[in-house]
Parts: structure tokens; sequence; C-alpha cells
């Protein structure tokens, strides 16, 4: 699950380092009504959520994850992943895409925590 979730991350800012234009010219044009706009989006969200809160299950299911909300967690995954498509909107460019995956990999799999109680 791990290699799966390394591969979306991979995929993911691979795509947002190329095609960071991408978000500029979605952003500014209006191909749909603003309604119709909406929809897509949302429907392309709810499709990645499913997507990666099933990536998350099945790593909970074999004991390669421990017990969490895997749609929470999804959430979060996918709200990184957004942040970074925000940093393409705005033309600002982020560290290459092999470095990000790094780093939410290390984020998403270990945590913040320093290993000591709170």
């Amino acid at each position: 699950m791990k290699d799966k979730l390394q591969l979306l991350f991979d995929y993911q800012l691979d795509f947002i380092e190329t095609h960071g234009s991408m978000a500029r010219i979605l952003g500014s044009e209006h191909w749909l009504p603003q309604d119709e706009f909406k929809a897509l989006l949302r429907q392309q969200r709810e499709q990645l959520n499913a997507f990666v809160s099933a990536i998350l299950s099945e790593g909970i299911e074999s004991g390669e994850f421990r017990p969490v909300s895997a749609e929470v967690v999804a959430q979060s995954v996918l709200g990184s992943l957004m942040s970074l498509w925000g940093n393409a909107f705005l033309e600002e460019s982020p560290a290459p895409a092999s470095n990000f995956t790094e780093e939410l990999m290390d984020f998403f799999l270990h945590g913040l925590g320093s290993g000591h109680e709170i």
C-alpha cells in the first residue's frame, strides 16, 4: 500500500510540475456555467477521495497502516496536493516533485510526533 501511496504522490506531483500552467488556464477560463463547473469539480474530488480512501483502507486492513479514518486522511492527502495546485495557479514554482514525494510520504507515514507522549 505504501507503494501505491507513493505512486499517487509521484504521479500527481509530476503532473502538477509538468502541467502547472493548466491550473492558470482552467482558473481563468469559464468554459462551463459556474454550477456545472462546480459539479464537475465536486465529482472529480469525490472520485479521487474514494480512490485514496480505498488505498488507505486496504493498507489499514492489511496492517501496513495503523487504524485511522481513511476518509479523513484521504481528505488530508488531497488537501496537500491541492495546495500545490494552488501554487501552480499562482505561478509559484514548487520544489521538484521528487522532493515533495519524499516529504509527503514521510509526513503521512510517520506524522509530526517525535515519539514522545503528549
